[in-house]
């Protein structure tokens, strides 16, 4: 995932000083946010380029400019799912059309208006709009968590995908479904921050470790993953690096260590209140 997020940079870089881009990409479900992301507010098209399996393998038993031809002999499920993203701007089917042809098919496309990669950023953003808000469900009870604390208008609880190796990784949310910090007022800001605070000096006073780095991110081009506001306390060890964005599929912590930490923290925030 990385490696690919260094590749989309690239591809990004060179279109924003002016030069047209042709990319061999496969996107699937796995990576299109990430693609999505990536290119935002450039022009992007689309083009499937399909070859059947059976063709394909057969080309490679006739190639002569590596080992005889190398056979694809697999069943490969990644075919369709690489098409599942829905129609592009062309299509062309090499089995099927001379080069010629395909060449025509897809220039003639480049006149018209790109619209298969606006369509997939209108269908996440429907999708987004219709998905449940797993933070609200949190602070509903819907949803399990490990609360650590509890205010008036905000809820603090351990993050189920992203520990040290000291699990002490805490979120502090309002309660109030608020998307992102450019709507959190003076009042609802001033009580996000005690907890904020107080949750920091309990991981420092729990787990003793050599620092504790707090933050927040807003909005897709900083990487917030939950359109719900929340603040990180994340404790430090030298030597351990920072934790890297999520990849999906994530996998939870396991329940066993969040149990126990969240124990040890509301005991540590109850002494600090005496």
């Amino acid at each position: 995932m990385n490696v690919l997020h260094g590749y989309l940079r690239s591809l990004r870089a060179m279109a924003q000083v002016g030069h047209p881009i042709i990319s061999e990409s496969v996107i699937l479900p796995l990576t299109r946010d990430l693609y999505l992301d990536s290119l935002a507010d450039l022009e992007v098209y689309l083009f499937g380029v399909r070859c059947p399996l059976a063709v394909a393998q057969e080309r490679e038993r006739a190639r002569r400019d590596r080992q005889q031809g190398v056979p694809i002999e697999l069943d490969v499920p990644e075919f369709d799912l690489a098409h599942s993203h829905g129609p592009y701007d062309a299509e062309v089917d090499t089995s099927m059309m001379s080069v010629a042809q395909c060449v025509s098919t897809l220039t003639s496309a480049l006149e018209r208006p790109p619209s298969a990669f606006l369509r997939l950023r209108a269908e996440r953003v429907a999708s987004d709009d219709a998905r449940p808000c797993l933070f609200c469900e949190v602070v509903a009870g819907t949803r399990a968590a490990h609360v650590v604390l509890e205010t008036p208008a905000t809820t603090a609880f351990m993050d189920q995908l992203r520990q040290p190796p000291d699990p002490a990784h805490v979120l502090v949310i309002p309660k109030a479904h608020v998307e992102n910090i450019y709507a959190v007022g003076p009042a609802l800001g001033a009580e996000l921050f005690e907890a904020h605070a107080l949750v920091a000096r309990a991981v420092k006073r729990a787990f003793a470790p050599d620092g504790i780095t707090t933050w927040s991110s807003n909005e897709r081009g900083a990487n917030q993953e939950i359109p719900h506001f929340h603040l990180h306390v994340y404790p430090r060890r030298v030597g351990i690096p920072y934790p890297p964005l999520l990849a999906k599929p994530e996998t939870p912590v396991a329940d066993d260590a969040l149990r126990l930490s969240a124990e040890r923290l509301r005991r540590a925030i109850d002494e600090l209140r005496d």
